[in-house]
């Protein structure tokens, strides 16, 4: 048997409390002969011995009920009593629910969709646990345990409705594992109902070897999956990937590049057509488009535009399959600003190497431009993406509110290590500083570990991944960051971060990067081995060049929320049931107005919803590995008896039948009636 609250034993001595009142009570009682008491004494010895065992019974009962009460304080666990009845249940159940787009996929069998299956599970499941159990509800879209009430309104909550949006299972386990230290709950079962998306899952993600390591710590922790990784039938997804205008001597175009995909695809249907519809100012056209296998690029589709058409929506939309949600992808166009870079550094050869990296064009129809800067040169209004190789300023400094009012702005920054190798003397910037330089004669470090999903370091368009792998680290700048609000996007050979990006960031505020080594030959070979540096710096460019365009494009990611300001203009028919505040989380296009002008902004998915990978059972259960977990069946009652369970309430119990058993035995006998004698007149 283990305690939750172990100190409170050291009031076990307390439960003696009765015996030592009793001696006390009759250490203060003399003796003292007296002749009229001796024929009452002769008559009380007979009835002594019912006396002294009532007496010790008396005091055994009150000091099982303070034993009891000092026990059931200490809230202790055991798994030897599943006999008895609430014994063998959780005190609290967790269900960590997957409400991404791919859940929106109809379960093989029915006509509803995973989630809804899932919750329909778990409302049969948790109906048959013990009265004494609490549910909490964590969703993958706020990502917070919220305690439920009424389990048969579960499925009626906001927080169990579809979204438009992905999940990160990691994130949901660790703030569900805080939580449970917080409460300091007995049993605890923690139910996850997904997919298994392995986006969702981040199988690779350096997380899991922290979750395994609480998970296994938790001996009073269970873990069951519902997974639902099987589908029916041919699921096509829709997933838009940029939409530019041009003025071409024929005329302006709207240039469209999109990603068709398709699961479950055969080899007959290798090449089949499908019909897009297209939603363009008002009109709308069907065009049949080729595919082929089950990723199908389309890039630079040209549309003929009016040439008094600089700023609109559109909309492409697939025919229904089993999967709705992923059937259609908004778009915004307006004129495309300028690409120009600011380099805040007073070195000539990262200059030079600034140059060559951010006006090489990655897009021919663009315009790139580079400008160097002292710290205390930066003009808010100029430029789109901010390079700063310099000291970190105090955030009430010049150069920290104009960096400050950069990010408010919408556009990003990417920080690069400041000269020397001293440490910043505790001078942080939005959570994270610089450490002291470390460096690799001999043999280089290397980029180990990088993020692929999701992030500026993803793979490409067709699943490539960016070569990081071949560059080599000489020295880089240690990191110290506030893990809550920063995430690793890629590791060296020793296990330090070497990219973080910011995580808790203000909705409508630009990203906030930190690179730990320069792209210099002394430094690193970013810049020999440029192809994948370079995609890294045009991606956070194009993003950040978004800041200051009227046509801006939003993924719908978890704890998304919109822009300050702006309303729906239009939404997915999926939406059109629901409250206004929830229709922001489909597909859609926002409306921000300015002051002569406006901003549109698209709302899709993120695209790693749409790719049809997916983790085995079998799989999802070795991340668990040294935890219990059970992948949930029919028989989800099955093996539940073999963890510990709290069983204060049954102490509580204990220390109840000893107090009646005390009263019992406390009141007095009942005096028999006298007869009174007769007179001699009688």
């Amino acid at each position: 048997m283990t305690f939750l609250q172990p100190a409170l034993l050291l009031a076990l001595p307390l439960a003696l409390a009765p015996v030592i009142i009793h001696l006390i009570y009759q250490s203060r009682h003399r003796s003292l002969d007296w002749a009229a008491s001796y024929f009452l004494l002769r008559a009380r010895r007979m009835v002594r011995g019912i006396n002294k065992l009532r007496q010790i019974f008396l005091l055994a009962l009150r000091v099982l009920a303070l034993l009891a009460l000092i026990l059931a304080a200490t809230r202790p666990l055991t798994s030897q009593w599943s006999f008895l009845p609430g014994a063998g249940s959780a005190d609290t159940l967790y269900l960590i629910l997957d409400r991404s787009a791919s859940m929106e996929t109809r379960a093989p069998g029915t006509e509803i969709s995973r989630r809804q299956v899932a919750i329909d599970q778990m409302m049969t499941y948790v109906k048959q646990s013990s009265a004494f159990s609490q549910l909490y509800l964590v969703d993958s879209f706020t990502g917070k345990p919220q305690l439920v009430p009424d389990v048969s309104k579960l499925a009626l909550l906001p927080q169990t409705e579809a979204t438009a949006s992905s999940a990160s299972i990691p994130s949901l386990l660790e703030e569900t594992l805080q939580h449970i230290r917080q409460i300091q709950s007995g049993r605890v079962d923690i139910w996850i109902a997904s997919d298994l998306q392995q986006s969702n899952w981040a199988p690779e993600s350096p997380e899991w070897n922290s979750l395994r390591a609480q998970l296994a710590a938790e001996e009073t922790t269970r873990v069951f999956l519902l997974g639902y990784p099987e589908s029916e039938g041919t699921n096509y997804s829709i997933s838009m990937q940029e939409a530019e205008t041009y003025a071409l001597p024929s005329g302006k175009k709207l240039r469209l590049s999109f990603q068709i995909n398709r699961s479950s695809a055969t080899a007959e249907e290798s090449e089949k057509s499908i019909a897009v519809e297209l939603l363009l100012n008002g009109s709308t056209t069907v065009h049949e488009l080729p595919l082929t296998g089950d990723q199908t690029e389309i890039t630079d589709w040209e549309i003929p535009l009016a040439d008094e058409l600089d700023q609109s929506w559109g909309r492409l939309l697939l025919p229904e399959d089993t999967n709705l949600i992923d059937n259609d992808a908004f778009f915004t166009f307006a004129p495309s600003p300028p690409r120009h870079t600011l380099l805040v550094s007073d070195r000539n050869d990262l200059i030079q190497v600034a140059q060559a990296l951010t006006t090489a064009p990655y897009n021919p129809a663009l315009e790139y431009l580079m400008s160097a800067f002292s710290a205390d040169a930066i003009s808010p209004t100029e430029g789109n993406f901010l390079l700063w190789q310099s000291p970190i300023p105090e955030s009430d400094s010049l150069e920290g509110r104009a960096l400050m009012d950069w990010i408010a702005s919408g556009r990003s920054v990417l920080f690069l290590p400041p000269s020397g190798n001293q440490e910043s003397a505790g001078l942080s910037f939005l959570g994270f500083q610089w450490g002291v330089e470390k460096k690799f004669p001999q043999t280089p470090a290397r980029i180990e570990w990088w993020q692929t999903q999701g992030a500026v370091t993803a793979n490409t368009r067709n699943g490539i991944p960016l070569p990081f792998q071949d560059v080599e680290i000489q020295r880089y700048r240690q990191l110290t960051v506030d893990e809550s609000s920063f995430r690793t996007l890629a590791e060296s050979s020793d296990d330090h971060p070497l990219l973080i990006e910011k995580t808790s960031a203000t909705p409508g505020a630009g990203r906030v990067f930190a690179l730990a080594t320069l792209p210099l030959p002394a430094h690193s070979t970013l810049a020999r081995e440029g192809i994948a540096f370079y995609a890294l710096i045009h991606r956070i460019l194009d993003e950040s060049a978004d800041a200051s365009s009227s046509a801006r494009s939003l993924r719908i990611a978890p704890s998304f929320a919109e822009p300050p300001g702006s309303e729906l203009l239009v939404s997915s028919e999926l939406a059109e049931a629901l409250p206004s505040a929830q229709k922001k989380f489909y597909p859609g296009v926002l409306e921000k107005q300015r002051d002569e002008s406006s901003v549109l902004y698209s709302l899709n998915r993120p695209i790693s919803e749409d790719i049809s990978n997916f983790l085995t059972l079998q799989k999802a259960e070795q991340l668990f590995d040294g935890a219990t977990i059970e992948a949930i069946s029919d028989q989800v009652g099955a093996k539940r008896s073999d963890l510990a369970s709290e069983v204060w309430r049954w102490f509580l119990v204990a220390m109840a039948l000893a107090l009646i058993g005390e009263a019992a035995l406390s009141i007095p006998p009942r005096k028999r009636p006298t007869t009174a004698p007769m007179s001699p007149a009688q």
